[in-house]
């Protein structure tokens, strides 16, 4: 069955299409509704800075909210990036596209044209040679701690998040005041300096970069047609996703503050909704297993799509997830499952999810 699929008008994300914000958005038919977008504060006030950025609120299935979605920030959106880790306190980033951003025998056309498309938005130091300590714009600075390397399928930064000092306008007189604009409460708030803040950043390696364009002709009495295909890429393994998931969820134990609130998880690709439906999808299902035993990957992702409509939008998303719980039941449940969790459940769900390449009748 087909997950039903929730559609936004322009005037439900009306501030993506405003003139000063349409150039964040990398694609004018993916923009966040306004109800359940974050609202930026630390740079509000700089010269050509809003509250904007193309981001959304997915629910887990823990927590409402569990994920924040983004796209990979463009070169004059690095500042907002960063302003959205800091504002609503994301320690844990993960992100499912991998850019190569140092020359390691890539041609120099090609290393351009990924740094501009794809700029590199955290330090990436050591063998590289890259800095350990860069700036993103006039608000933050961002400092590599450390780098573990997880057998090739993904890598580990532990990151410092630190915001400098904006000096509040400064008025002669009084008189002054009277005729200027003053800097909001909340913009001088946000303008004293902040403790850095610890950040974990995970970024896997084993999902191929590039869609498989595939053609196909077909021959008709009058004309021929040539039918061309979008393939799209999954990991080349469930194990690797899996441990990511893993690895994410004991940063975020180990990191949780004295009320136990595992915080937030901030999910990017480069588009802002390919991959990042698998993950939230995938990390849900594996949530509900280990308190329950048991999994419904069609309401995961019906459940993600009402945020984005565009997240698992394809049968070889949908499929993967499946795949994904699968690997995790048989590998990692005691018994083949958790309190009775029966993997060839999980099979036939699997099996199942050939009815979403068909039209057929959505659940009302």
């Amino acid at each position: 069955m087909h997950p039903p699929c929730f559609r936004f008008t322009i005037g439900d994300c009306a501030a993506g299409h405003r003139a000063e914000n349409r150039a964040k958005n990398r694609n004018v038919l993916v923009v966040p509704p306004d109800n359940n977008r974050p609202y930026l504060t630390s740079t509000v006030g700089i010269s050509g800075a809003t509250d904007y950025v193309n981001a959304v609120f997915v629910d887990g299935y823990r927590r409402e909210e569990e994920f924040v979605v983004t796209e990979w920030p463009t070169a004059h959106t690095l500042p907002s990036f960063w302003s959205l880790v800091n504002d609503f306190d994301l320690r844990t980033v993960v992100v499912l596209n991998h850019h190569q951003h140092h020359t390691d025998g890539m041609p120099m056309s090609a290393l351009a044209e990924s740094l501009s498309s794809f700029p590199a938005f955290w330090p990436q130091g050591g063998p590289t040679g890259g800095p350990t300590k860069v700036n993103y714009g006039q608000v933050f600075c961002v400092e590599q701690k450390s780098c573990s390397n997880y057998g090739g399928k993904f890598t580990a930064w532990e990151l410092m998040l630190m915001k400098q000092d904006i000096s509040p306008k400064k008025f002669s007189s009084r008189a002054d005041v009277k005729y200027q604009d003053l800097t909001s409460l909340s913009t001088l708030l946000n303008s004293l300096k902040a403790p850095p803040k610890p950040i974990n950043l995970f970024q896997i390696h084993c999902w191929p970069n590039n869609q498989k364009v595939h053609k196909k002709e077909r021959t008709f009495p009058s004309c021929s047609i040539v039918l061309i295909f979008l393939i799209f890429q999954v990991p080349n393994s469930t194990m690797a996703l899996v441990h990511l998931i893993k690895e994410v969820d004991s940063w975020r134990s180990s990191s949780a503050g004295g009320d136990g609130d595992l915080g937030r998880v901030l999910v990017v690709s480069d588009d802002g909704f390919s991959r990042c439906g698998i993950y939230c999808a995938a990390a849900a299902c594996l949530d509900q297993v280990q308190s329950h035993g048991s999994v419904d990957v069609f309401q995961a992702v019906k459940s993600i799509r009402k945020s984005r409509p565009q997240l698992v939008a394809n049968p070889t998303e949908y499929k993967y997830c499946y795949d994904v719980v699968l690997h995790y039941v048989l590998n990692f449940c005691e018994g083949g499952g958790e309190e009775g969790t029966d993997p060839t459940s999980v099979r036939r769900g699997r099996s199942e999810a050939r009815c979403y390449e068909l039209v057929g009748e959505e659940e009302k």
